[in-house]
């Protein structure tokens, strides 16, 4: 096996920190605050094998390291070395401002992304328990996803109508 050089280890950790907590700069590994913009691409990149190709690791980085100059005093984001303005959005679970350098996920960091789908999943799973008594007609808020009735009452209800 290939040992890394511990200043690659190094930039490797820095790079995986970035792109799992948006704390750190993937590439310089100074601090980012929570309100500053952040760009999004590929922080680390290593040429394995040639059966295995490169590793890659996306994550956060400042706009200094990405190159991202903005101009017309925040309006317009350039990407140095482009010849267009760098895709301009923002954290879907945060909000922060994003500048994606290529077709990135559109959140600025691994915990964004779960938190987001989380939080999505845990929305659909309480819509789907707001139900519609099949007896009575009433709107209820089931305590197991399969329940189609409101009360014991209307349960014994519809048994005995099946019966």
């Amino acid at each position: 096996m290939i040992r890394l050089p511990d200043e690659e280890v190094e930039r490797r950790r820095r790079a995986l920190r970035s792109q799992e907590s948006a704390e750190v700069c993937g590439r310089c590994g100074e601090g980012v605050t929570p309100d500053q913009p952040l760009a999004r691409g590929i922080v680390w990149s290593r040429y394995v094998h040639l059966t295995h190709g490169t590793q890659n690791v996306q994550g956060a980085m400042c706009f200094d390291c990405a190159g991202i100059t903005i101009e017309d005093g925040g309006d317009t984001w350039l990407a140095r070395g482009r010849w267009r303005e760098a895709q301009r959005s923002s954290c879907e679970d945060c909000g922060r401002g994003l500048a994606r350098m290529s077709y990135a996920a559109p959140y600025c960091s691994q915990r964004c992304r779960k938190e987001f789908y989380n939080r999505r999943r845990r929305e659909e799973r309480l819509s789907a328990r707001e139900k519609m008594c099949e007896v009575c007609g009433e709107e209820f808020f089931a305590a197991r996803r399969d329940a189609k009735t409101c009360s014991p009452a209307c349960r014994q209800k519809a048994y005995r109508q099946r019966c």
